[in-house]
């Protein structure tokens, strides 16, 4: 995916390749972050919201003819279908490029600013044909259930369903009633709640094929962090729920930014799939893979567990056990911990394949061997079906990810891990899959060659310029 950028903050234009991991490297303040997490809230859920709301609501510019013909047919026959690779070779552009056209309205909020306009700014994404295969595909493999009440009577019920086997091309809508007719349900209510449903219902699908989720990793991460946690209380079932929803803990802090408040929910929601009964592995057999990869963090990095303690009289901590007799709170735990701890919670309890990961600056409070080993990491986060962006000032990232890059063009690969940090081969990444950009001079520049090679000149000149200063103190 492909997204030209005009008039974003300090960048004037620029064009950006989205691949399995986007790097962005440059100075403070060149619109590295501005970037990353506007392409975040264009494909994520804030944007999804926005624009649905306006769609439902008739405010949107464009009318999809495929949904509004479901809509009529649900209405009139009770049923209808809609076959979704169609309708993403159609609809998928238009759909991200009709949020993208909308950001100039709500970005002053996803941002928490009221001091930076942002009429002027122009994105558009151009889907490539790789690209849509890829979604198409898993689009094809998801399974889709729903259903919501019409009407206003309690004694009796009309429902509309959705359905979409895994397999499957197609969508089906349908209304099946236990004592009402469709037709004794004042048609106001009738056409606006079957709209409603059909419109979220298809679009919903075409995010989550896109990116089944977008969490970002914002760099005040490891204040957040230590933040205490909403309690756990128990039902009548004596099963753990949360007291309050996420959403309702987000109110009381409207002040801070979206990247900031969906960190914060992130952490919640791990909090709450930590406390079910069945272990995630049992339920959802495919991301057992990235449970491997948080062990893998947590044993190889961290030196340490990362978990949710509810000892003391029902208050619920995340803590860093760096052996069975220890458990540390987060605020005392080392910044390296802080740092990471997020991810790891992010891969035990909630990383589905296809997310699209936005994180700033993975390399703060790291040592630059731990900065080396996340590097590895992300690599192996690519190659298990994320897709990652980053933004960064670390040479040690930049040349570490170049090493991966031509280690994946070597033979003997298992041979050559052994020279790595975490001695993975899986590690290795395809420079197909690697985009790197310069952020300067108010536009963004891509600095990876055909050959893997990265041309880091934003780093290597102030190396330079500080062995000049010694080679004068010394001379």
């Amino acid at each position: 995916m492909k997204f030209k950028i005009q008039n974003l903050g300090i960048i004037e234009k620029a064009d950006i390749e989205l691949k399995p991991l986007t790097v962005f490297v440059g100075e403070n303040g060149t619109g590295k972050t501005w970037t990353a997490y506007t392409i975040a809230a264009i494909l994520g859920p804030y944007g999804y919201n926005h624009y649905i709301e306006s769609y439902i609501e008739g405010r949107a510019d464009y009318r999809y003819d495929t949904v509004e013909d479901a809509i009529g047919q649900c209405v009139k026959k009770g049923n209808a279908k809609i076959n979704l690779p169609e309708f993403i070779k159609k609809y998928a552009g238009i759909y991200i490029n009709e949020i993208a056209k909308s950001a100039n309205i709500w970005l002053d909020s996803f941002f928490a600013t009221k001091r930076v306009n942002f009429e002027n700014i122009n994105i558009h994404a151009d889907l490539t044909d790789n690209f849509y295969e890829v979604i198409i595909n898993k689009l094809k493999q998801s399974q889709i259930k729903g259903e919501m009440s019409l009407g206003v009577q309690k004694s009796s019920y009309i429902l509309i369903s959705s359905l979409k086997e895994k397999g499957s091309d197609d969508l089906y809508f349908y209304t099946k009633s236990e004592t009402q007719n469709i037709e004794d349900i004042p048609q106001p209510i009738v056409d606006k709640e079957i709209r409603e449903f059909v419109i979220s219902v298809t679009f919903n699908a075409v995010r989550n094929a896109l990116f089944s989720n977008t969490p970002i990793f914002p760099t005040e991460r490891t204040a957040f962090i230590t933040l205490p946690l909403p309690p756990i209380s128990q039902n009548n079932d004596g099963k753990k729920i949360k007291t309050k929803d996420a959403e309702e803990n987000n109110d009381s802090a409207l002040w801070l930014s979206e990247p900031v408040r969906y960190f914060l929910a992130m952490i919640r929601s791990s909090m709450m799939k930590h406390f079910k009964r069945k272990p995630r592995e049992l339920k959802e057999p495919e991301i057992t893979e990235y449970i491997n990869l948080a062990n893998l963090l947590e044993n190889e990095i961290l030196s340490g567990n990362i978990s949710f303690d509810e000892e003391y009289g029902g208050k619920v901590e995340l803590v860093y056990k760096p052996s069975k007799e220890t458990n540390l709170e987060m605020k005392v735990s080392s910044s390296m911990v802080k740092e990471l701890a997020p991810l790891a919670l992010y891969l035990k309890y909630l990383a589905k394949p296809g997310d699209l990961m936005i994180i700033d600056e993975p390399e703060m409070n790291l040592h630059p061997a731990a900065q080396a080993e996340i590097t590895e990491l992300i690599g192996m986060l690519i190659n298990s079906g994320l897709y990652v962006l980053i933004t960064t000032h670390s040479p040690y990232i930049i040349d570490h990810l170049g090493n991966l890059i031509r280690a994946k063009k070597c033979d003997k690969v298992e041979e050559l891990s052994e020279h790595f940090y975490l001695e993975q081969s899986n590690a290795f990444i395809s420079g197909d899959d690697v985009s790197v950009y310069l952020f300067e001079d108010n536009t963004a520049i891509n600095i990876l060659n055909e050959d893997g090679d990265i041309d880091w000149e934003t780093f290597s000149d102030v190396s330079q310029d500080i062995s000049g200063i010694y080679s004068k103190l010394i001379g």
